[in-house]
């Protein structure tokens, strides 16, 4: 959101208009009405009037959304990109139609008298007064209600001008405060496209004084860490990605000990401002962060690899063995997301790095079930190493505990998607794999393959894979593909 704020066309738009108001749809996927497509496509009138028609395009995508979530018609699946697509023509059409009776009652003209930008469900509403503002306000809620959608009027803001926000101005103050930081420790250079680093003095010294620049900003403006943590280990993982753009093959040994220094500041601050404000899309930059500073040290930073390498690992194994028993909810099948994340770059340091199993295990030892995602997680880390032989025993008994009875495969997405990752994981025993397909054969009444059938199959599953690709030892590479797919 911060990009639209320091856009042209928002600049644009303040010149023109003297007033803004924001509008938020409460828990918007969770409230939308998958029959709403048809309204939106056609309308309500037009649909009820034809429901012995089931071949449009309008019944056709509302028929996909509800099969995705076990028949529900209130509410659609969060994470998918279809979804998105589904609710962009719904709130398109909420869109048109509020436009349309602006003019048509109200002589307000889009472009003219106001202008509207909308980013799924965040909008944002301009206008030249209050009166305007106001009654384009209402139009638009009164619009959203005929899709059973409705406004969260604890989110809304009412702004004139300037245009800044408490979140613009306390991004904004951690922006040139991270920049005065970065300034005292490293220099760019080609362009900006790479950084060289200065010689630190006092690495604690420096990594404390970001710290506490970023207490102060927080305390002024009456904010925790959530409101700043999440710009600023991206801001970070930037400067990491640019420092390690470089090859030090020739380069003297102080040069060196300026990079590993660098290196360490960096994940000091990196895994401070995660500690203290964990999320799921800030673990995906920390782990990026993580899985760079490895790979460079090996490549090029010699006999200070091994310092960066266990300062990654002291980091790591701090915040994985302490506090999670609080970051953990208290229900069956919960998955603690931002630790797994961290967990599985931590597994690219290598064998002389392995996390005790008793910290491992923690993680998915909850108050509950293993989930799908704990027992994946899991099997991936530990792998086939002798160090974590207990926890694989109970992560695959837990596997086995749920593939047991199968006769819910068809419409249990998450027994189907453990069903099929376990019977291509690489880590299991070929016996108890053969044992879930026979099982999946004598609960389906199907012939049972064959010994060779089995042996031929397993031996393909090395080479194949459904849902997670064990044999995908690239986390860098999953974690720039997930880049490219922005959040919503």
């Amino acid at each position: 959101m911060y990009k639209f704020f320091d856009s042209r066309d928002f600049l644009e738009l303040e010149k023109a208009y003297g007033f803004l108001w924001t509008l938020d749809v409460s828990k918007c996927f969770d409230s939308i009405y998958t029959h709403c497509m048809s309204w939106a496509v056609k309308d309500k009138e037009f649909t009820k009037a034809h429901v012995d028609i089931d071949s449009t395009f309008g019944q056709a995508f509302d028929s996909v959304m509800r099969n995705a979530n076990h028949n529900e018609t209130n509410g659609i699946v969060i994470g998918p990109e279809v979804s998105r697509i589904f609710a962009e023509i719904i709130f398109q059409a909420v869109d048109r139609r509020a436009f349309l009776r602006l003019s048509q009652s109200y002589k307000l003209i889009f472009g003219i008298h106001y202008e509207v930008r909308r980013y799924v469900d965040d909008v944002f509403i301009f206008a030249r007064n209050e009166g305007d503002a106001k009654t384009i306000y209402e139009c638009y809620s009164d619009t959203l209600t005929t899709f059973n959608l409705h406004t969260n009027a604890a989110k809304s803001l009412r702004l004139a001008r300037p245009f800044f926000t408490k979140k613009s101005r306390i991004t904004r103050d951690v922006s040139n405060k991270a920049n005065e930081f970065f300034d005292k420790f490293l220099e760019d250079v080609d362009d900006a496209s790479r950084l060289i680093p200065k010689k630190i003095y006092y690495q604690w010294r420096l990594t404390r004084s970001f710290v506490d620049i970023v207490k102060s900003v927080c305390s002024y403006n009456d904010v925790t860490y959530d409101d700043v943590s999440s710009y600023l280990i991206s801001t970070f993982t930037e400067r990491v990605k640019k420092l390690a753009n470089i090859n030090l093959a020739t380069s003297d040994e102080e040069t060196l000990f300026n990079y590993r220094d660098s290196s360490l500041v960096l994940l000091d601050v990196l895994f401070f401002l995660y500690s203290v404000a964990p999320s799921v899309s800030s673990s995906y930059k920390l782990a990026t962060s993580i899985i760079v500073l490895i790979r460079f040290a090996e490549k090029n930073l010699g006999v200070h690899k091994e310092t960066v390498k266990q300062r990654i690992f002291d980091l790591a194994n701090a915040f994985l063995s302490r506090g999670n028993e609080g970051s953990r909810a208290a229900i069956e099948g919960f998955t603690w997301l931002e630790a797994s994340n961290v967990l599985l770059a931590v597994r690219e340091l290598g064998a002389n790095y392995l996390l005790p199993e008793s910290t491992v295990k923690s993680l998915f030892e909850g108050t509950g079930k293993f989930s799908y995602f704990d027992i994946v997680c899991g099997l991936f880390y530990v792998r086939k190493d002798p160090a974590y032989r207990t926890l694989r025993r109970s992560l695959v008994k837990a596997a086995d505990a749920r593939l047991r009875n199968l006769t819910d495969i068809f419409v249990n997405s998450e027994k189907a998607h453990l069903f099929l990752d376990m019977i291509t994981c690489p880590y299991i025993y070929h016996t108890q794999r053969r044992r879930w397909i026979e099982g999946f054969y004598a609960q389906m009444k199907l012939d049972a393959p064959t010994a060779d059938e089995l042996a031929d199959f397993i031996a393909r599953a090395a080479t194949q894979y459904w849902f997670v690709n064990w044999t995908e030892v690239d986390l860098l590479n999953s974690l720039e593909k997930k880049e490219l797919k922005r959040a919503y």
